[in-house]
């Protein structure tokens, strides 16, 4: 009894110092508490089955540390480590559901490695089956997003239109009110990459509607449905490159002042270079990773 005291307080030691690391900004010293957090776990399977969560959080900790600290190929590692404790806690299947998917899945979008998700996708919606009901609406509904969105940058365009339909198909909520207004500008940057230019037109006033509705109408966003109205017009036209070069270099002015959460959860920039370059949004966001534009990996996502 006195071993199992002194062993939870070596775990509560670790989790308030990997806290006080990560508050500091010292990411190396919290993987440092994370990794002796989890060792301790490991040399006692009794109390690591009884707090199998708390060890898959800090599981999930290192990998995020590590994808901010632009470790990208260590942080996959990690996850692949993860991953294996798939089956082996089925009480804490749920738990897994909820770290370790959307983790990956944001992982790879944003490193612009989408075929890790893809990959993963057909297991993912087996797990989903078995812990529907069983998990928050708001982390289905990010999850949707990004498997849209992982769809849209590999240019399965038809695939990513199925999966941000079944989020635009959700009863209307006030929930998460961000990934709504998001999936409603990538939903018609899907249309446009099928060539369905008058859904573009129709649906751009719909949309315009609810983000002004629920306040999520910055200037970003009214000069980003502009874009996509403006490209749809001149689809097709002896003009289409012109527009989308112009407008590609007028929102990279505008993203660079912008707070609004198009910026950090809908690259609507690097989707218009693309098309001026003549390359995929993952090509452009892996190089991009790779020289640290974006080694940063974003807030928690749930």
């Amino acid at each position: 009894i006195a071993e199992a005291h002194s062993v939870r307080a070596r775990i509560e030691f670790h989790i308030l110092n990997r806290k006080f690391s990560s508050l500091k900004g010292n990411l190396e010293e919290a993987i440092l508490h994370s990794e002796r957090l989890l060792a301790l776990f490991d040399e006692n399977p009794v109390l690591k089955e009884e707090l199998i969560r708390l060890y898959f959080a800090e599981l999930a900790n290192v990998c995020t540390y590590l994808l901010r600290l632009g470790r990208i190929p260590d942080a996959f590692a990690k996850m692949d480590e993860f991953r294996q404790f798939r089956l082996t806690y089925p009480k804490a299947r749920v738990d897994f559901f909820q770290l370790y998917y959307v983790m990956l899945i944001a992982a790879a979008v944003h490193t612009g490695q989408p075929e890790r998700a893809l990959a993963l996708e057909m297991e993912m919606e087996e797990e989903w089956t078995a812990v529907e009901g069983k998990i928050p609406k708001a982390h289905e509904m990010w999850l949707r997003y990004l498997l849209a969105y992982a769809h849209f940058m590999s240019d399965k365009h038809k695939t990513a239109l199925r999966w941000v339909n079944k989020l635009l198909a959700e009863p209307r909520s006030d929930l998460r009110i961000d990934i709504q207004a998001n999936a409603r500008l990538l939903n018609l940057m899907i249309h446009y990459n099928l060539g369905n230019y008058t859904v573009v037109e129709s649906e751009v006033v719909s949309a315009k509607r609810f983000m002004e509705k629920y306040d999520q109408l910055q200037e970003y966003e009214k000069q980003a449905l502009r874009c996509l109205k403006a490209l749809a017009i001149a689809a097709n036209g002896p003009n289409a490159k012109s527009v989308t070069a112009s407008w590609h270099a007028k929102l990279f002015n505008l993203e660079t002042q912008s707070t609004s959460p198009a910026t950090r959860m809908l690259d609507i920039v690097e989707w218009l270079h693309g098309m001026v370059a003549q390359r995929s949004m993952a090509d452009l966001r892996k190089a991009n990773t790779s020289q640290g534009y974006r080694a940063a990996f974003p807030e928690p996502l749930v």
